[in-house]
């Protein structure tokens, strides 16, 4: 949906909500990257997992390439299937809060997306003077 709202834009020469829908799709993403390494780097912050320790020292070289959320879904899976040379048991509080955190992430990104794009939709439909549904003909 996102890349034919920003299709349509360009054919339609509207240049202008073809950079706000770029700036928030883009700007979402790397806040929801920030978030996750201002995490990481908290002082108190202890890696959980072999993986995070691993990686400890590109954490923020992977964040930049926009990779951070993949190793904290990787992470959770490391916790949740413990093999031989990990933790064999990890406790339930531990796990809770990775997958509660990822959740948080996730969430933070979507309503930092979602928001001001039905806002920008909204807009470009009652500037159009067509009352109709959002993802209308404009879109498609």
């Amino acid at each position: 949906m996102d890349v034919l709202a920003a299709v349509n834009f360009y054919k339609e020469e509207a240049y202008l909500c073809l950079a706000v829908l770029l700036v928030l799709l883009i700007g979402s993403s790397v806040l929801a990257q920030l978030y996750s390494w201002l995490w990481y780097s908290y002082d108190e912050f202890k890696m959980e997992t072999k993986l995070e320790d691993f990686l400890k020292p590109i954490l923020g070289v992977l964040h930049m390439f926009q990779l951070g959320m993949y190793i904290r879904h990787l992470a959770v899976l490391e916790a949740f299937m413990p093999n031989s040379n990990s933790n064999p048991s990890w406790p339930t509080d531990v796990v809770v809060y990775m997958n509660h955190d990822l959740n948080l992430l996730r969430f933070m990104e979507t309503f930092w997306e979602s928001a001001p794009q039905i806002v920008l939709m909204l807009t470009v439909i009652m500037q159009e003077g067509k009352p109709g549904p959002i993802t209308g003909s404009h879109f498609f």
